[in-house]
């Protein structure tokens, strides 16, 4: 099972034993869980990404800044065709070597890897967490 970048840091750190407990739940015999883990460096201003499509296009203004030792504020403006919305929501920041501790202790073995060899990021240190 894949758990994609910031797709975890959703959760709080309080939530993270369960969670893994219940991502392995729902995991098959000899299943592995792969997270994508970063950081979300500060940004001196908002970001603007834009994804074109033959459907619609999306582009997203977006900014996030520290609110903590490991939580940042995310706030974006959602551009989505001739829809928009705002998104704001809180995110933490779950290092390598915190994820890898808990799944050790949960029994799994576990690997970590520098993210995707040469593919572009802005975080200073993204990893892979390979628990098997």
């Amino acid at each position: 099972m894949w758990v994609p970048y910031t797709v975890f840091n959703y959760l709080t750190a309080d939530e993270l034993v369960q969670a893994l407990r219940s991502l392995t739940d729902c995991l098959v015999n000899n299943g592995m869980l792969v997270f994508d883990l970063g950081d979300f460096p500060t940004m001196p201003g908002p970001a603007l990404q834009v994804v074109p499509s033959a459907e619609r296009d999306c582009a997203r203004l977006y900014q996030h800044r520290a609110i903590g030792d490991d939580c940042v504020r995310m706030d974006a403006l959602i551009f989505f065709g001739e829809e928009w919305f705002v998104d704001t929501h809180t995110l933490t920041t779950f290092d390598a070597g915190t994820v890898a501790d808990s799944l050790n202790e949960l029994g799994y073995a576990v690997e970590t890897h520098d993210w995707y060899g040469d593919a572009p990021t802005v975080m200073a240190d993204p990893a892979v967490v390979v628990a098997h």
